[in-house]
């Protein structure tokens, strides 16, 4: 199902662990944009059987993204943009063209989210007159993310001689009735740690003035976990399917009330009606060649969902070569339907348990031995964490221990830098310039490949 991960000439017998700077893609995805450039080639909406077929899909495209961050009917829309990082930049701009917010307000960001839901809101409080305030949270926990050495108190959890403040307290402490945005993650792309998105809201909508919004970042939850905007009660959530098995491209669901809210606002033009929402934030339309690969992206998941022989699933070796074909497929645009994404994801959460717990212990194996500093959770428990790991090394550079992984004989694709969470390496007391290791493991991934790096990594850091 993935060529570039199980056919060797394309793969080059290198181990994908960058899920979290970017997914591999199913064949289904690659197929499908192929198709819609062969088949359906044509602007929207000019009204000939191509244009037709180019407007069928960028509806699906829709729908699949709407199954996939489970939106309801009536509850809201998605917007699709080049990259969520543009697409959370417009929606401050929109912001800034409301009466929603006034000089005074406060915006409350989490510090340890990725750059793209930080600086505008940053920009959009420099240009209103609003004050931001801090999420400090680099060395705060949630529940769970400790091991099982640890013990829990009502308002700390204690590993040693460190205590560290339970997430929510230092939300709560950043609230106000002035409130008027909270921009969160929930996973941070350095920690890996779950965040208890309802538990977020529930402070929010109990602290914040009642019309404060909830901005949240899912990109580093989407590609592991269930997202589920209607019943988790945020007003604005984005993930990126390039990071979840999809094309290159970023989505972005708003609540109903939330797009009517700062519509006047959005970037697309002047003589775009307010009342289409989503489409006023996708200013030029929508990237023909990323509605297609969502659809393609859909229609995999759909194939998880069944449970089809081989789907989702490898062994070390596996080849899957494939016959190119003359004639383009024709594009299937049936989404899947929410139930087909609950049991995907079902299937995604099965097959990442026992890579992630080799994973972790690796890590952890090599932490205790004094060779790595492990930034986030210990813990394997997929309640509290996603398989993208950080860490620091003790007696290597960041960068040469990346380098001696990823040669041969070890191959592992992997990466080291700030990943765009550089005020998150501030507050961990780390220099952004020399950044983390970082490794991300998707559902592809297998066991034999974590032993693999797991030698590769303990020769690294060794200097063996």
């Amino acid at each position: 199902m993935f060529p570039a991960v199980s056919v060797p000439r394309f793969s080059l017998g290198y181990a994908f662990f960058e899920n979290a700077g970017g997914s591999q893609v199913p064949a289904l995805v690659a197929d499908a944009v192929r198709a819609r450039m062969v088949r359906a080639h044509a602007q929207l909406g000019a009204g000939y059987p191509h244009a037709d077929r180019a407007d069928a899909c960028a509806d699906a495209a829709h729908a699949v993204v709407r199954a996939v961050m489970g939106v309801r009917a009536g509850d809201g829309d998605v917007a699709l943009g080049p990259s969520t990082s543009q697409l959370l930049a417009n929606l401050a701009r929109g912001f800034e063209g409301s009466a929603s917010l006034a000089p005074g307000d406060e915006i409350v960001i989490q510090r340890a989210s990725h750059e793209a839901n930080v600086s505008p809101w940053t920009r959009l409080a420099d240009r209103v007159g609003c004050d931001v305030v801090w999420w400090n949270d680099a060395d705060a926990t949630w529940d769970g993310w400790e091991d099982e050495t640890t013990t829990t108190t009502t308002t700390t959890m204690t590993t040693g001689n460190a205590s560290k403040t339970h997430a929510l307290d230092a939300l709560r402490a950043a609230v106000t009735p002035r409130t008027k945005i909270v921009a969160a993650c929930a996973v941070s792309n350095i920690l890996g740690g779950v965040v208890d998105v309802p538990a977020l809201v529930r402070v929010v909508r109990e602290r914040a003035h009642p019309s404060c919004r909830v901005v949240l970042d899912a990109v580093a939850y989407a590609p592991h976990r269930l997202v589920s905007v209607a019943e988790w009660g945020v007003d604005w959530c984005a993930f990126s399917p390039y990071k979840t098995f999809g094309p290159h491209c970023g989505a972005l669901y708003g609540r109903e009330d939330a797009f009517a809210e700062v519509a006047e606002s959005g970037p697309n033009h002047y003589f775009v009606d307010p009342a289409a929402r989503a489409y006023k934030f996708e200013l030029g339309s929508v990237a023909h060649e990323a509605c297609a690969g969502l659809v393609g992206m859909g229609a995999y998941l759909r194939a998880l969902s069944g449970r089809r022989a081989g789907v989702g699933t490898r062994t070390e070796g596996e080849e899957e070569e494939e016959e190119e074909e003359e004639e383009a497929v024709d594009l299937d645009l049936a989404p899947p339907t929410r139930e087909d994404v609950v049991v995907a994801f079902e299937r995604v959460v099965e097959l990442e348990r026992e890579p992630q717990r080799a994973l972790v212990a690796i890590l952890t194996a090599l932490e205790d031995e004094g060779l790595i500093a492990i930034h986030g959770p210990r813990t394997a428990d997929q309640a509290a964490r996603v398989p993208t790991a950080a860490f620091s090394p003790t007696k290597k550079s960041a960068a040469d221990v990346v380098a001696a992984v990823r040669a041969p004989p070890y191959k592992i694709a992997m990466r080291s830098g700030h990943m765009y969470a550089v005020r998150l390496l501030e507050d961990l007391g780390l220099d952004p310039n020399v950044g983390v290791v970082r490794v991300s493991l998707a559902h592809y991934n297998t066991t034999e490949e974590v032993a693999r790096f797991g030698e590769a990594l303990g020769a690294a850091l060794r200097g063996e």
